[in-house]
């Protein structure tokens, strides 16, 4: 099946990539998933990345001179080729326009992300999802590690917000006072009462984040909380802060895995916000699918 494939895409994560097979309609043929993220990369330079991509190609019967297109922290400082930021407003069909190109008997095009001057903030791999996603307009929420708040305009990422909501839920439950309240391991679900309860007490502004994140750790103390329950207040607590601190007016377009999607429009639900879900791996496939189709086309 490789055989038929007419680009190798591509998601380099700091923790995570994965890798696509497709034909030149976009249609995946083949797929891997690895743990071989920037974060174990960069320690060895360009050439880890390199292969550990032809690794992972070759596994899947990839012809060496099938060309390819990367997303994500590959184009980093520190990753395999720094892909410079477009800065906003940064029209994200023009993405693919501002690759790096790296020749050679597979040419690699590594995709920029976005960067935005005041307030300072930057992103990549999500512009690739919203160019993936078809949206022109209004708010469009990305949740994750980082997660980022984006205003479109006319195809155009005009300004956007990131929240560390993912890291502060890992930081907090593994890593601080609160480590022995919470049962990190815990899947939160989305109807859990105590996770409406947290994002209902930051959206209404009852107390403050900091004070909120304390009382897990008295609760615990004084009452005997369960420690699933106090994950999923936790997990309430920083998704409500951030939908509040956001401050986006009118219907959301959710870009999301199953999972915190499904926590996220729980979220919105509770608030009374309008919101669509888009699944957030085919919006990364579509939008690597149409850089790879531009990139490539009449050059190969």
């Amino acid at each position: 099946m490789a055989q038929s494939a007419r680009f190798a895409l591509a998601d380099w994560g700091t923790t995570r990539l994965r890798v696509w097979l497709s034909d030149a309609a976009g249609t995946v043929i083949d797929e891997r998933r690895s743990d071989q993220g920037m974060a174990v990369c960069r320690n060895g330079g360009p050439q880890k990345f390199a292969d550990v991509f032809e690794s992972e190609l070759t596994a899947m019967g990839a012809s060496p001179d099938l060309p390819a297109v990367i997303s994500g922290m590959a184009g980093a400082r520190g990753g395999w080729r720094e892909a410079a930021y477009m800065p906003t407003p940064a029209p994200v069909a023009q993405i693919a326009d501002a690759a790096v190109i790296i020749d050679g008997v597979r040419p690699v095009a590594i995709l920029p992300g976005v960067s935005q001057n005041e307030p300072a903030d930057v992103m990549r791999g999500e512009e690739v999802q919203i160019a993936g996603s078809g949206l022109r307009e209004g708010w469009i929420c990305l949740p994750g590690t980082h997660s980022k708040w984006v205003w479109l305009e006319s195809g155009r990422i005009v300004r956007f917000t990131t929240f560390m909501t993912g890291e502060l839920f890992s930081l907090l439950s593994r890593q601080s006072i609160l480590t022995a309240s919470i049962d990190a391991s815990r899947t939160v679900e989305k109807n859990d009462a105590h996770f409406i309860a947290g994002v209902r007490q930051m959206v209404d502004r009852e107390i403050d984040l900091s004070a909120a994140l304390f009382s897990i750790r008295a609760g615990g103390i004084l009452h005997d909380a369960d420690n699933g329950a106090n994950a999923a207040r936790l997990s309430g607590l920083l998704i409500g802060a951030e939908v509040a601190a956001a401050k986006a007016e009118g219907p959301i377009r959710l870009i999301a895995d199953d999972r915190l999607g499904a926590l996220y429009a729980a979220a919105f639900a509770t608030v009374g916000r309008e919101y669509e879900v888009i699944d957030a791996e085919r919006a990364t496939r579509q939008g690597l699918i149409a850089a790879a189709q531009k990139i490539y086309e009449g050059r190969t």
